[in-house]
């Protein structure tokens, strides 16, 4: 089935984040700007990325399209006032603005993306969360990615992350999101992963013991499934 690329500009202009970035100085804007990595429970490992800049939360998912929070427990995404684009302005009222992108394509994005919210992706070849990261991300916001090769998020990173911004990744073989966890990842920054041999979502093969430490600027969300 061919892939239909969709062309999506979207130039929002938020009175509250506009009045916010008057009262906020730049310094203040980026030091209030993290990154949530998700590790999800439901066989998707590392198949979404979270962006958050100031608490407006956008989820990009694997399959390419946005995952955005619900406004006042409300889903707006089926409102019919919203246009061709997607563009709801009292849906994106409380999410960080995004500033343009060139290509929006489901399974992937097979464009460039130059902004989202705050945060600036300044150039990266291909993105495709159902098979591969095949190009280099050189930054994301003020976070300079300084090498990887591979990035498969259904399968495995085949490479190695040296850093991230200033985070150091010491070490991992790799991350396999279905159906388990392979490796070990040992540091991210400061925060230390004691253990992990593998998992399997759905059932225990190994052992999680847990996060020792903490890095200023990340916060590592692990949703794993109880037992």
């Amino acid at each position: 089935m061919k892939i239909q690329r969709i062309y999506l500009v979207l130039l929002i202009f938020i009175s509250s984040i506009a009045s916010q970035a008057q009262s906020t100085s730049p310094e203040e804007s980026q030091n209030s700007t993290h990154y949530t990595f998700i590790i999800s429970k439901d066989k998707s490992a590392l198949r979404s990325i979270l962006f958050s800049t100031n608490q407006q939360r956008i989820m990009l998912n694997a399959d390419g399209t946005l995952d955005i929070p619900k406004k006042n427990g409300n889903d707006d995404r089926n409102d019919p006032d919203r246009d061709l684009y997607g563009d709801d302005r009292d849906y994106y009222d409380d999410l960080a603005a995004i500033t343009y992108y060139d290509v929006f394509d489901g399974p992937g994005l097979a464009g460039k993306v130059k902004s989202v919210g705050t945060i600036k992706i300044s150039y990266y070849d291909g993105f495709d969360g159902n098979r591969k990261i095949t190009g280099r991300v050189k930054y994301l916001g003020a976070s300079k990615i300084t090498y990887y090769d591979v990035f498969d998020g259904n399968k495995a990173i085949e490479g190695k992350i040296k850093t991230i911004g200033g985070i150091k990744i010491s070490y991992y073989d790799g991350f396999g999101g279905e159906p388990r966890l392979k490796g070990k990842i040992k540091t991210i920054g400061n925060t230390k992963l004691q253990y992990w041999g593998s998992f399997d979502f759905g059932k225990p093969v190994g052992q999680f013991k847990g996060l020792s430490g903490k890095t200023p600027g990340l916060s590592v969300v692990t949703r794993l499934p109880r037992m």
